[in-house]
């Protein structure tokens, strides 16, 4: 729950910048070369990975429940560089491109050029949370931000795309291998 927390807030953080912007998460069994080969303007050598601020956090959790003053301390500090780098990034996809994160919420880039073929499967709105009630995305009605993230993963099964307007929802994206895109028009209220 805490690493779901973190994205939510990761995204929120975004969206009140008023900017918009591309989050793509890769999973850990990807190779992130081929992603990474894209035009990527800004890469990341050593960052910190947020999985590992959410682990300590949540073991100094767990052993302030023993009511060990030193111990709330310390959770009060990881619980604001959590928040702390959250901003951080938040702040890095107000450059033109994408950020992108590792399954471990390392960043990896940021104003990556989002570069893949148009998708020629289906998209599809994702109306509820088994992706069984959808309806047609006509993705003419929508700008380049939201029609690179389809192309990107429709052509990366297995990659997530947060795709934040400067003026409406939050939505993401994912292919499901089987020439699908779902579309989850507001990621918010599934939280």
């Amino acid at each position: 729950s805490r690493y779901r927390t973190f994205i939510q807030r990761l995204l929120v953080e975004i969206g009140r910048g008023g900017y918009g912007g591309i989050v793509i998460w890769v999973p850990d069994h990807d190779d992130h070369r081929p992603i990474l080969s894209l035009v990527t303007r800004y890469r990341f050598t050593n960052a910190t990975d947020a999985s590992k601020l959410l682990g300590g956090y949540c073991i100094s959790r767990q052993e302030e429940l023993s009511k060990n003053k030193k111990k709330r301390k310390e959770v009060r500090e990881m619980a604001r560089k959590i928040l702390f780098n959250a901003k951080r990034l938040a702040h890095m996809s107000r450059v033109d491109g994408a950020l992108v994160l590792s399954h471990r919420l390392r960043p990896l880039s940021f104003g990556t050029m989002l570069s893949a073929q148009r998708w020629r499967g289906r998209t599809l709105y994702c109306l509820d949370d088994h992706g069984a009630d959808t309806v047609d995305v006509d993705l003419e009605k929508y700008g380049t931000r939201h029609a690179s993230a389809v192309n990107l993963v429709g052509a990366y099964p297995g990659v997530v795309a947060f795709v934040i307007s400067q003026d409406g929802p939050i939505a993401g994206m994912l292919c499901t291998g089987d020439d699908r895109v779902l579309w989850i028009p507001d990621m918010m209220n599934r939280f």
